[in-house]
């Protein structure tokens, strides 16, 4: 079950100097257990603490339905579902290029 902890430890070690940043992405975080996302996300922290990269979670929520620990392990979240009509080109916060209008970036600190 553990597995994952040493070769993200191991990666990051490896590649220090190539990563800014640990995107979560991929299914939704705010649907899993709270006993379980916690557990995920001290792991996480714990593991990133010497390398001081910037954790991020993509939720297709809003920022006000996001659980309050993204906000306490997380350094930005990025918040709006995938809505093809609402598909654009132009949408760039914090150097990522969002895909749709909808679609926004928060930054610890500054905006939660």
């Amino acid at each position: 079950m553990l597995e994952w902890l040493p070769k993200i430890d191991q990666y990051l070690s490896d590649f220090d100097n190539l990563i800014d940043n640990i995107f979560l992405l991929g299914g939704s975080f705010n649907h899993q257990t709270d006993v379980g996302i916690e557990y995920f996300l001290t792991k996480l922290w714990e593991i990133n603490k010497p390398y001081k990269k910037k954790i991020w979670i993509f939720a297709r929520e809003e920022l006000k339905d996001v659980k309050p620990i993204f906000k306490e392990y997380c350094q930005f979240i990025k918040t709006g579902a995938y809505i093809p009509e609402l598909k654009c080109e132009d949408n760039i916060q914090y150097s990522i290029k969002l895909a749709t209008k909808n679609q926004n970036v928060y930054e610890q600190g500054l905006d939660f």
